[in-house]
C-alpha cells in the first residue's frame, strides 16, 4: 500500500533522544545545592524566546537531581544538534500552538511538550500506538473532534490534535487547580492524578513524586519539560544554533467541495510540496476524503488566494483510473494493485463488494505516480468454481482473536482461495476481530 511518508517513530516512554552514556536516576531524588555543590539553573529570572517570564509556579526545587540531569543531557553536543534539527520541523506548528496557548491563558512551557512527546513529528507513532504531535491513543479521542477512518487519522492532524491537547490540559487544570499537576496528568491520566492527590493529601507535584505516588515516567516528565523550556529560553547563551524562518508558517483551513491530490494542488499553486504534506499529515494517502466528510484542507495563509483560485478553475487536481469490471474481479484485488483500501473504492463508487457487476465502470483513485492500469487476472475456470460453488458458502462466521484465513479454511474444510474469493478479500488479507465471513455450511 502506497501510504505516504508515515515512517513509524518508536518513541521511548522516558527519553525521546538517545542517552549520552549517563545513568538516569532510578527514582525521584532531590538535594539542596549546599549539600551537593551544584548550582541551581534558576538563580535569575528566565525568559522564553517570546520575552515572557517562565511560569514560576512550575519551577523545580533547588538542586532537583532529575532537572539537573535533563538539563545536562539536553545541553550535550549531540542533544544540541538534535534540538536544532527538531526545531526546524517545529516551526511549521509553533505559531499555531503559541496562539492556542495564549488564547487560553496557559503556561508557555506547554509549547515544548510536542518536542518531548514526538520530536515535533506529526506522523510519529509510538510502540504503544500513540500517534501525532501530542501522542493521543485511539481510546482517548472520542470526546474531541478527532476521528480515524480509512482515509485519515486525525490524531496526526496538528490543528485538531493541538486543540484537543490544549482542551485536555485546561480541563485537567480546572479539576486540579495546579498547572504542574495538569500537565503531568496529560502524561499519566487525570484519574490517576486525582487518585494520587487524594491519597497523598497534597497538590504539590514534587512531594507526590518524593513520596512515591507517581510512576517513573510521570516523575521524569515535568523535570524534562522544564529543562527543555529553560534551554530553549536561553539557547543563544547555551550555543544552540537554530535557523528560524523569516515568517513563521501561519495556517488557514479551506472546506473542500471535491477530492483532490494535494501533490497536484501544491504544483498548481507553487506551494512547496513538503509544506502542504506536513500540514495535512493526517491523510493516509495524498488524496483528500470524499466531499460528504466535510474535510478541511490546511494551507499556508500566504497561499490561500492561489488555492481558492485553483479549486475554482483547475481540473488537474486529482488523478483517477477508470476500470471496467470483468469476470473474476474483486475489489480486494483492485485495492491491492492500486495500493489503497477496499473501503476507498467503495466510497468513490458507492458500492458494496457483493454488488460488483461485470461490465460496470469503477473510478479508482491513483495514489502512486508509477501505477499502471489494472489487468484482470485469468478468468476462473468452471471446474474451479464448481468445486466450491457460491451456494455452499451460506453460513456466516465471526472472526475471533487469532484467526486468519488459513485457520478458518481448515475449520470449515475448504481452502484459502475459495474463502477469499467468495468474501471478496485478498488471500493474504489481515482479518479484523468481529468481521463477518461467508463460510461453507456444515
Amino acid at each position: 500500500m502506497n501510504i505516504k511518508f508515515f515512517s513509524i517513530l518508536l518513541i521511548s516512554a522516558v527519553l525521546i533522544s538517545p542517552l549520552c552514556g549517563e545513568a538516569l536516576p532510578s527514582k525521584y531524588n532531590k538535594e539542596h545545592p549546599s549539600a551537593s555543590g551544584s548550582k541551581s539553573h534558576h538563580e535569575e529570572p528566565l525568559q522564553n524566546h517570546a520575552g515572557e517570564f517562565i511560569n514560576s509556579s512550575m519551577l523545580p526545587p533547588e538542586g532537583d537531581k532529575l532537572y539537573d540531569y535533563y538539563f545536562k543531557h539536553y545541553t550535550s553536543p549531540y542533544s544540541k544538534k538534535w534540538i536544532s534539527e527538531t526545531w526546524k520541523r517545529a516551526q511549521y506548528f509553533t505559531d499555531f500552538i503559541e496562539h492556542e496557548i495564549a488564547d487560553n491563558n496557559m503556561p508557555h512551557e506547554i509549547l515544548y511538550l510536542p518536542l518531548i512527546e514526538s520530536s515535533f513529528q506529526p506522523d510519529a507513532t509510538s510502540n504503544l500506538g500513540a500517534a501525532g504531535l501530542w501522542q493521543f491513543m485511539t481510546n482517548s479521542i472520542s470526546e474531541y473532534d478527532m476521528k480515524i477512518t480509512e482515509w485519515l487519522d486525525e490524531r496526526r492532524d496538528f490543528w485538531k490534535s493541538t486543540e484537543a491537547a490544549i482542551s485536555k490540559i485546561k480541563y485537567n487544570y480546572a479539576q486540579l487547580g495546579d498547572w504542574t499537576l495538569a500537565i503531568a496528568a496529560f502524561n499519566c491520566g487525570l484519574g490517576k492524578m486525582l487518585k494520587s492527590v487524594k491519597a497523598a493529601g497534597t497538590t504539590d507535584f514534587w512531594t507526590l513524586c518524593e513520596k512515591g505516588y507517581m510512576n517513573q515516567e510521570t516523575i521524569n516528565y515535568i523535570p524534562k519539560l522544564l529543562a527543555i523550556s529553560d534551554i530553549m529560553s536561553n539557547r543563544d547563551k547555551l550555543g544552540i544554533s537554530i535557523m528560524t524562518q523569516e515568517q513563521p508558517v501561519q495556517w488557514t483551513r479551506i472546506k473542500l467541495d471535491r477530492c483532490i491530490d494535494i501533490r497536484l494542488l501544491a504544483k498548481e499553486c507553487g506551494i512547496p510540496q513538503d509544506t502542504l504534506i506536513m500540514g495535512n499529515t493526517e491523510l493516509k494517502y495524498y488524496i483528500t476524503p470524499p466531499v460528504r466528510t466535510g474535510y478541511m484542507l490546511k494551507v499556508p495563509v500566504i497561499y490561500k488566494e492561489k488555492v481558492m483560485d485553483a479549486l475554482d478553475k483547475s481540473s488537474k487536481l486529482s488523478d483517477f483510473h477508470l476500470y471496467r469490471v470483468q469476470k473474476g474481479d474483486t475489489l480486494s484485488h483492485l485495492a491491492q494493485h492500486y495500493g489503497i483500501s477496499v473501503e476507498m473504492i467503495q466510497s468513490f463508487n458507492n458500492i458494496k463488494p457483493e454488488s460488483l457487476k461485470v461490465g460496470s465502470q469503477l473510478i479508482i483513485p491513483v495514489t502512486k505516480s508509477d501505477i499502471k492500469p489494472y489487468k484482470s487476472p485469468t478468468k476462473l475456470s468452471e471446474d474451479w468454481t464448481r468445486e466450491e460453488p457460491a451456494e455452499k458458502f451460506s453460513q456466516e462466521y465471526t472472526v475471533q482473536d487469532g484467526d486468519n484465513l488459513w485457520t478458518i479454511a481448515r475449520k470449515f474444510n475448504t481452502d484459502v482461495n475459495h474463502l477469499a474469493y467468495y468474501n471478496h478479500i485478498a488471500a493474504n488479507a489481515v482479518l479484523s476481530v468481529g468481521k463477518k465471513l461467508k463460510v461453507p455450511a456444515n
